[in-house]
């Protein structure tokens, strides 16, 4: 069966750059894998967006775009640390992709969750943390659209960060905190899928 033309890919990056000691370092690698994404995207048209995790709420820092210029901007504004709300990650990135996608046929969608599995702020006050992420990947899961997957960046792999990406119906890399490593994982899977979806 020959494949169609290539679909415009829509990644939406949820990293998790929470904690104190950690945190500076999980800022720069997350803006080293945005820019090597949005190199790309000046060359094949996809769309990225970033979801910064920490604090109170997780943050949309900017919406989908090809513009590296314009990402590196609102990069500079964002702070990282603190808290980890997972759950409110994966719910925004989720939400991004639905408002962006739509039922659009030319466009494919991604939801990329870097984590280490861990989180300890949800989303309603009281309510349990890992059921309310366990609620958010059934979303995923049940959005045939939209494919997850979980880049693990802790220094050993991650029992609950591998059993997210089980619930959200998709793949378990684990990469550490190396931004080459969690760029690679993103563009293997993209392939991987565009080539079992795009036909």
């Amino acid at each position: 069966m020959m494949k169609g033309p290539n679909k415009t890919t829509y990644i939406c990056l949820v990293f998790d750059t929470s904690g104190t000691s950690f945190a500076n370092n999980r800022g720069k690698v997350a803006k080293a894998v945005i820019r090597s994404l949005l190199l790309d995207a000046g060359l094949t048209g996809d769309k990225v967006a970033f979801v910064n995790c920490a604090g109170r709420f997780s943050r949309t820092i900017f919406p989908f775009t090809s513009d590296l210029d314009f990402a590196e901007k609102e990069l500079e504004k964002a702070r990282f640390g603190g808290t980890t709300p997972l759950a409110s990650g994966i719910h925004i990135g989720h939400d991004l992709l639905k408002n962006e996608v739509g039922n659009r046929d030319d466009v494919f969608a991604m939801l990329v969750l870097a984590t280490d599995g861990h989180a300890n702020i949800p989303i309603s006050m009281g309510a349990n943390v890992n059921r309310e992420i366990d609620i958010e990947c059934r979303f995923v899961r049940g959005n045939s659209r939209i494919k997850g997957m979980v880049t693990d960046l802790g220094n050993t792999s991650s029992p609950r960060a591998s059993e997210i990406a089980k619930n959200m119906g998709g793949k378990y890399y684990h990469t550490g905190l190396y931004d080459d490593r969690i760029y690679s994982a993103i563009k293997v899977e993209q392939k991987r899928l565009l080539s079992i979806h795009t036909i």
